[in-house]
């Protein structure tokens, strides 16, 4: 009894025929034999990544495939799952429009999650919108699922004036606890225990708007009154390993996004910017913005290193002779 020629299976090839390997395709198939096909890479039988992607079947004795063969693999496609929050208050952020750039696939934020479906393998650009938010545009490579605390998520700044810059960090699990600091003029400091600083005449006014100490963020630094400064205009925004493990580069998936006015002036990743961590592996040095000019004097990720003088230095290290608990006991208070 027998089913005909072996049928062909799209986006698959038949290996093995009666125990065989397929050397000449298409085979004549006889009850009881058994047939195999596998998927080509990148497919599955349903599309899931973690569907199978061999097909068996056997020729029964009426002359059918048992089970019944399907007529194509299905080309594996992702989701991702993701968290948007406020970069100024923290909270989740709804409304946010997130769509695939050039395609029609789009989701809305609801309790600050949005998913997003069919995601083929490969580089995606993505895009994030809000009425009265800075639009953010992120180049993401999908290589599987994408769940929050992933690179989905981010941090969405309103839109400012023109001299107010915004830095939010995130990061991922561990370490528990990363620290944003900000020095200027030069004794000037704003951290987790010196939260606001600065007034309105010619300098800066700097305020920690946001302190995360159970991961992820987002942790922000609020700039304003910038670009008026005479001297020692240089604003260092940094940031420090308050639990001292120094595993920022081998742990933290740290990412800093800083905006000005209504635009996204750069995103920084700890990952490329490797030359700018010092102490230890406690401490990294993201930018530096000229409150002069108004304008970024230096990245971590672009051009030669601004190394720290010794008072900038001394300033930021201040935090790490506290002794912890008093430390601890300060930060509760100021929360």
């Amino acid at each position: 009894m027998s089913a005909g020629n072996a049928p062909t299976i799209r986006h698959a090839v038949m290996r093995e025929y009666a125990g065989r390997r397929v050397t000449t395709f298409p085979p004549r198939v006889y009850y009881p034999n058994g047939l195999e096909y596998r998927c080509n890479a990148g497919y599955s039988t349903t599309g899931s990544p973690s569907a199978p992607t061999k097909i068996s079947a056997r020729v029964n004795s009426i002359g059918r495939f048992s089970p019944a063969l399907p007529t194509a693999c299905k080309l594996i496609v992702y989701q991702m799952r993701s968290q948007i929050k406020s970069a100024r208050s923290g909270s989740q952020l709804n409304g946010v429009t997130v769509r695939i750039d050039g395609t029609s696939n789009t989701a809305t934020t609801q309790n600050g999650y949005f998913t997003l479906r069919n995601l083929r393998p490969g580089f995606v650009n993505v895009v994030y919108e809000r009425s009265g938010y800075i639009t953010v545009r992120r180049r993401l490579s999908i290589t599987g699922n994408i769940n929050s605390g992933g690179i989905g998520d981010i941090n969405m700044s309103p839109a400012m004036a023109s001299d107010e810059w915004r830095a939010a960090l995130k990061w991922g699990a561990q370490p528990r606890d990363l620290d944003s600091f900000a020095t200027w003029w030069p004794w000037k400091k704003v951290c987790w225990y010196n939260r606001h600083s600065g007034n309105s005449g010619s300098r800066p006014k700097v305020t920690l708007e946001q302190d995360k100490t159970q991961g992820y963020g987002p942790e922000t630094v609020y700039f304003a009154n910038v670009g008026r400064c005479r001297y020692n205009c240089d604003l260092k925004y940094m940031i420090h390993d308050y639990g001292e493990t120094g595993s920022m580069l081998s742990k933290a998936d740290a990412e800093v996004t800083l905006y000005t006015g209504t635009r996204v002036a750069g995103t920084f990743k700890i990952q490329d910017c490797r030359r700018s961590v010092y102490g230890g592996g406690n401490w990294w040095h993201v930018f530096t913005i000229d409150s002069k000019t108004n304008k970024l004097k230096w990245t971590c990720s672009g051009g030669s290193l601004i190394q720290l003088d010794s008072a900038q230095l001394a300033l930021a290290n201040q935090t790490v002779s506290m002794p912890a608990k008093p430390k601890l006991l300060l930060r509760n208070i100021l929360k």
